[in-house]
């Protein structure tokens, strides 16, 4: 059995349109990722939930633990992705995160490729 012209263009343009398709749903599954902003969130209701429950002697001091590890996240996240401008960063963190748009700031930094 041969293949008209018109036939093998057709057969061509479905294996075209399958592949655009295919690329299609990969590209959307690497957007589909879990935002920062969602785990920082999540990070924030969960020592809040702590704080209160845990009796007070037990509160109070994973509190103050848990808030510097809070407070340098960007810092930590610059450091394992290995950024070029590491001490940028961990200098907007410590000198300006207390602003909140400077903790801002070093998380967008440490994010952005």
């Amino acid at each position: 059995m041969t293949l008209t012209k018109e036939e093998i263009v057709k057969i061509e343009e479905e294996e075209r349109v399958r592949a655009e398709i295919k690329s299609k749903i990969e590209e959307e599954k690497k957007e589909n990722k879990t935002s920062p902003l969602t785990w920082i969130s999540a990070i924030i209701i969960v020592f809040i939930v702590i704080f209160f429950l845990l009796p007070s002697p037990f509160g109070m001091p994973f509190l103050l633990l848990s808030l510097p590890i809070f407070y340098l996240y960007p810092s930590m996240i610059a450091l394992k992705r290995k950024k070029k401008d590491l001490w940028k960063i961990i200098a907007i963190n410590v000198f300006l995160g207390w602003t909140l748009i400077g903790w801002g700031v070093a998380l967008t930094n440490a994010y952005s490729d």
